[in-house]
C-alpha cells in the first residue's frame, strides 16, 4: 500500500508539472517530509512561486502565514501533563512529567547526544580515515572511539549511527566511499545546474528542490543506509527532476534485437529472482515472529525458515536466547556453549546489554576472572549507566577488542 501511494503520488506530480501547473505537485512531497523538512517547504513554495503570476505569490504567502497560525494555535491544546493524573513513572524514570519541561529536557539532551555522536564519529575518522572501520562496524566501534576521544557515553541505548550521512560513510567506507558520497552530490546538483547558464530552465530547479527535505533530513537525521524507503524516494524524486538529456543519454542510439532481448531476459530474471527472495523473506520473517511470540521457548519455527540470509541477524539473535532457554529448562551444558558462541559473534557486530550482562555472569559462576572482567568492559562501554555492569568498577581495565574469540568460545 505504501509503495502504491508513493508511485500515485509521483505519477500525479509528474503528470501536473508536465502539464504546467505550479503549486500543485509542490502538495505531494509535504505528504512525505516532516520535522527537519519543514523549513525547506517556504524555500520551495517561494522557489517555484517565481514562476506564478504576483496573485499566485500572494496566494502562497498568504496560506503560508495561516498555516503557520493555525500551528501555533494548536500548540495551546496540548496537555500540560504527559502523564494521566495519579500516574507515577517509572522506576528509575528521572525525566520530567510536564510538556514544557520535557520537551525542554529531550531538547538539550538531544543537543549533547548529537554532539556526542559527531565527536565519536570524527574519532572513528581519525583512526582510520582512508580504510575506514568496516562495513556495518559502526555500532561496535563507537564506544571505543568515545573512550579514545576522552567522552563520556551519555547514552542509554546502544548506537547504531550516526545522524549524518557523510560521517558515518566516512567512518565506515574511508576515502572509497566518501568519493562515491560526494559523486552523488554532483548528480544532485544537476538540476540547478541550468540556473548559472544562459537559459535558466526555473522549471528544472523547480523539479530539483522538492528532494532538498529529504537530503536534509539524510544529512541530519537518518542516513540512507539504514532507510530504503528514503533512498528509494530519492532516487524517484531525482529521475523526475533531472533534464531530459542526463535521464535520456543514449535514446538515440537503437540496440539490436538479439541484445535487445537478451536485456530482457536477464532483467525478467533478476526480477524473479529478487520477487522470489522477498517471499521466502517474508516467510523467514512470520517464523521468526511466530517464535518470539512464544519467547523463543520452541526453536522449532527457527528450523523452518525458507531463507535464512534475509533475516541473519535476527536469526541469530533469536537461536541464541532460544538455546539460553533451553539451557534454563534442562541444564544441558551443550546449550550455554552454543548460546556463548552465537551470542559472541551477535554481539562482535552489535550491542545488546542483556546479551553482554548474560555473557558477563556465566564465567563469573565458572570463576573465570578474565573473562567476566572483559564482557563487564564491554558492557561499560556500550551501557555506562546499567547497573548490571557496576562500570565504577570496570572503568580502570583496558582490554582489547582483540581478545574476544578467546572469550566467545569457552
Amino acid at each position: 500500500m505504501a509503495f502504491r501511494l508513493i508511485r500515485y503520488a509521483v505519477a500525479t506530480m509528474q503528470r501536473h508539472l508536465e502539464a504546467g501547473h505550479k503549486k500543485l505537485p509542490l502538495v505531494i512531497p509535504v505528504l512525505f517530509y516532516t520535522g527537519t523538512g519543514a523549513a525547506i517547504f517556504v524555500l520551495m513554495l517561494l522557489a517555484c512561486a517565481r514562476m506564478a503570476a504576483v496573485y499566485r505569490r500572494v496566494s502562497i504567502i498568504f496560506l503560508l502565514i495561516i498555516g503557520g497560525l493555525l500551528g501555533q494555535a494548536s500548540l495551546h491544546y496540548r496537555p500540560a501533563q504527559l502523564l494521566p493524573a495519579g500516574q507515577t513513572p517509572q522506576a528509575g524514570d528521572t525525566r520530567p512529567a510536564g510538556t514544557d519541561t520535557r520537551l525542554a529536557w529531550n531538547r538539550q539532551h538531544s543537543n549533547q547526544e548529537r554532539r556526542a555522536m559527531l565527536l565519536g564519529s570524527m574519532a572513528m575518522i581519525a583512526a582510520h580515515p582512508v580504510t575506514g572501520s568496516g562495513l556495518s562496524t559502526f555500532e561496535t566501534q563507537f564506544p571505543y572511539a568515545l573512550v579514545s576521544a576522552g567522552l563520556v557515553n551519555p547514552f542509554t541505548v546502544t548506537v547504531t549511527h550516526p545522524h549524518n550521512e557523510i560521517a558515518y560513510v566516512w567512518a565506515e567506507g574511508g576515502i572509497a566511499a566518501l568519493t562515491g558520497l560526494l559523486l552523488w552530490g554532483g548528480v544532485l546538483a544537476l538540476p540547478f545546474a541550468s540556473l548559472v547558464t544562459r537559459t535558466r530552465r526555473w522549471k528544472t530547479a523547480c523539479r530539483g528542490v522538492l528532494f532538498l527535505p529529504l537530503v536534509l533530513h539524510i544529512l541530519v537525521e537518518l542516513p540512507v543506509y539504514v532507510s530504503a524507503i528514503h533512498g528509494f524516494l530519492l532516487v524517484v524524486l531525482l529521475w523526475l527532476a533531472l533534464p531530459v538529456r542526463v535521464t535520456r543519454p543514449f535514446g538515440r542510439y537503437r540496440t539490436g534485437r538479439h541484445r535487445r532481448t537478451g536485456l530482457i531476459l536477464t532483467g525478467g530474471l533478476l526480477c524473479v529472482a529478487g520477487g522470489i527472495f522477498m517471499a521466502t523473506g517474508l516467510q523467514s520473517a512470520s517464523k521468526l515472529r511466530e517464535a518470539e511470540r512464544f519467547r523463543l521457548m520452541d526453536p522449532t519455527p527457527l528450523g523452518q525458515l525458507l531463507n535464512p540470509y534475509a533475516q541473519s541477524d535476527r536469526l541469530l539473535f533469536d537461536q541464541a536466547v532460544s538455546d539460553l532457554m533451553a539451557f534454563n529448562l534442562t541444564q544441558d551444558p551443550v546449550f550455554i556453549r552454543q548460546f556463548r558462541t552465537r551470542a559472541g559473534i551477535w554481539l562482535a557486530r552489535h550491542n545488546d546489554a542483556n546479551l553482554t550482562a548474560t555473557l558477563m555472569q556465566i564465567p563469573r559462576n565458572q570463576r573465570q576472572l578474565t573473562a567476566t572482567r572483559y564482557w563487564q568492559y564491554r558492557g561499560c562501554l556500550s551501557f555506562p549507566q546499567d547497573l548490571r555492569f557496576h562500570c565504577n568498577t570496570a572503568s580502570s581495565l583496558t582490554f582489547q577488542e582483540k581478545r574476544y574469540d578467546s572469550f566467545s568460545t569457552h
